[in-house]
Protein backbone atom coordinates (compact mmCIF):
# COMPACT_ATOMS: atom_id res chain seq x y z
CA UNK A 1 0.00 0.00 0.00
CA UNK A 2 2.68 2.49 0.99
CA UNK A 3 4.87 1.51 -1.95
CA UNK A 4 1.92 1.98 -4.30
CA UNK A 5 1.29 5.45 -2.88
CA UNK A 6 4.98 6.36 -3.26
CA UNK A 7 4.87 5.22 -6.89
CA UNK A 8 1.76 7.37 -7.40
CA UNK A 9 3.63 10.36 -5.99
CA UNK A 10 6.68 9.68 -8.18
CA UNK A 11 4.47 9.59 -11.28
CA UNK A 12 2.67 12.78 -10.23
CA UNK A 13 2.43 15.83 -12.43
CA UNK A 14 3.99 19.13 -11.35
CA UNK A 15 0.52 20.39 -10.35
CA UNK A 16 0.05 17.34 -8.11
CA UNK A 17 3.42 17.98 -6.44
CA UNK A 18 2.33 21.55 -5.81
CA UNK A 19 -0.94 20.33 -4.29
CA UNK A 20 0.92 17.91 -1.99
CA UNK A 21 3.22 20.71 -0.85
CA UNK A 22 0.28 23.08 -0.32
CA UNK A 23 -1.68 20.55 1.74
CA UNK A 24 1.05 20.11 4.35
CA UNK A 25 0.99 23.62 5.86
CA UNK A 26 -2.79 23.76 5.64
CA UNK A 27 -3.05 20.39 7.39
CA UNK A 28 -0.68 21.56 10.09
CA UNK A 29 -2.73 24.68 10.81
CA UNK A 30 -6.03 22.80 10.71
CA UNK A 31 -4.66 20.14 13.05
CA UNK A 32 -3.65 22.82 15.56
CA UNK A 33 -7.11 24.36 15.30
CA UNK A 34 -8.86 21.01 15.70
CA UNK A 35 -8.93 21.33 19.50
CA UNK A 36 -11.68 23.89 19.14
CA UNK A 37 -14.20 21.10 18.42
CA UNK A 38 -13.77 19.09 21.63
CA UNK A 39 -13.57 22.33 23.62
CA UNK A 40 -16.93 23.45 22.28
CA UNK A 41 -18.35 19.98 22.95
CA UNK A 42 -17.60 20.36 26.68
CA UNK A 43 -18.83 23.98 26.77
CA UNK A 44 -15.41 25.53 27.17
CA UNK A 45 -14.61 28.92 25.73
CA UNK A 46 -12.33 28.32 22.78
CA UNK A 47 -11.02 30.49 20.00
CA UNK A 48 -8.20 30.39 17.48
CA UNK A 49 -5.63 32.04 19.79
CA UNK A 50 -6.44 29.59 22.60
CA UNK A 51 -6.11 26.61 20.27
CA UNK A 52 -2.78 27.80 18.89
CA UNK A 53 -1.44 28.48 22.41
CA UNK A 54 -2.62 25.11 23.70
CA UNK A 55 -1.16 23.14 20.79
CA UNK A 56 2.18 24.94 20.84
CA UNK A 57 4.95 22.41 19.98
CA UNK A 58 2.40 19.64 19.45
CA UNK A 59 1.27 20.45 15.91
CA UNK A 60 2.84 17.45 14.16
CA UNK A 61 1.44 15.08 16.76
CA UNK A 62 -2.00 16.45 16.03
CA UNK A 63 -1.40 16.09 12.29
CA UNK A 64 -0.92 12.38 12.93
CA UNK A 65 -4.16 12.16 14.92
CA UNK A 66 -6.30 14.44 12.77
CA UNK A 67 -5.06 13.54 9.27
CA UNK A 68 -2.80 10.51 9.11
CA UNK A 69 -4.85 8.24 11.39
CA UNK A 70 -8.10 8.82 9.46
CA UNK A 71 -6.28 8.51 6.13
CA UNK A 72 -4.62 5.23 7.11
CA UNK A 73 -7.80 3.71 8.51
CA UNK A 74 -9.73 4.87 5.45
CA UNK A 75 -7.22 3.14 3.20
CA UNK A 76 -7.45 -0.06 5.25
CA UNK A 77 -11.25 0.01 5.17
CA UNK A 78 -11.18 0.55 1.41
CA UNK A 79 -9.56 -2.89 1.11
CA UNK A 80 -12.73 -4.38 2.59
CA UNK A 81 -14.97 -2.77 -0.02
CA UNK A 82 -15.58 -4.41 -3.36
CA UNK A 83 -17.85 -4.10 -6.36
CA UNK A 84 -21.04 -6.13 -6.37
CA UNK A 85 -20.92 -6.58 -2.61
CA UNK A 86 -23.88 -7.99 -0.75
CA UNK A 87 -25.96 -5.96 1.65
CA UNK A 88 -24.42 -7.92 4.52
CA UNK A 89 -20.90 -6.97 3.40
CA UNK A 90 -21.93 -3.32 3.11
CA UNK A 91 -23.41 -3.38 6.61
CA UNK A 92 -20.24 -4.96 8.04
CA UNK A 93 -18.02 -2.36 6.35
CA UNK A 94 -20.30 0.42 7.62
CA UNK A 95 -20.14 -0.91 11.18
CA UNK A 96 -16.34 -1.13 10.99
CA UNK A 97 -16.22 2.41 9.60
CA UNK A 98 -18.32 3.76 12.48
CA UNK A 99 -16.24 1.90 15.05
CA UNK A 100 -13.08 3.40 13.58
CA UNK A 101 -14.71 6.83 13.65
CA UNK A 102 -15.39 6.39 17.36
CA UNK A 103 -11.71 5.56 17.93
CA UNK A 104 -10.63 8.63 15.94
CA UNK A 105 -12.94 10.92 17.92
CA UNK A 106 -11.66 9.38 21.15
CA UNK A 107 -8.07 10.03 20.03
CA UNK A 108 -8.85 13.72 19.43
CA UNK A 109 -10.71 13.94 22.75
CA UNK A 110 -7.79 12.39 24.65
CA UNK A 111 -5.42 14.78 22.90
CA UNK A 112 -7.62 17.67 23.98
CA UNK A 113 -7.65 16.46 27.58
CA UNK A 114 -3.87 16.01 27.75
CA UNK A 115 -3.01 19.26 26.00
CA UNK A 116 -5.45 21.30 28.10
CA UNK A 117 -4.08 19.76 31.31
CA UNK A 118 -0.50 20.50 30.20
CA UNK A 119 -1.43 24.03 29.15
CA UNK A 120 -3.23 24.73 32.43
CA UNK A 121 -0.36 23.38 34.53
CA UNK A 122 2.14 25.52 32.57
CA UNK A 123 -0.01 28.60 33.16
CA UNK A 124 -0.27 27.86 36.89
CA UNK A 125 3.50 27.45 37.22
CA UNK A 126 4.07 30.72 35.33
CA UNK A 127 1.56 32.50 37.60
CA UNK A 128 3.28 31.13 40.71
CA UNK A 129 6.69 32.32 39.49
CA UNK A 130 5.44 35.74 38.37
Amino acid sequence: LIIMKIIDVIDASPFEYLMIIAVLPAGYVLARLSLIFPAIAVDERADIRWSLDTTHSNGWRLVIIVFLLPYATGELISFLERENSTIFEDVVVSIITYLVLIVEIAALSLSYKELVNDHDSENESVNELG
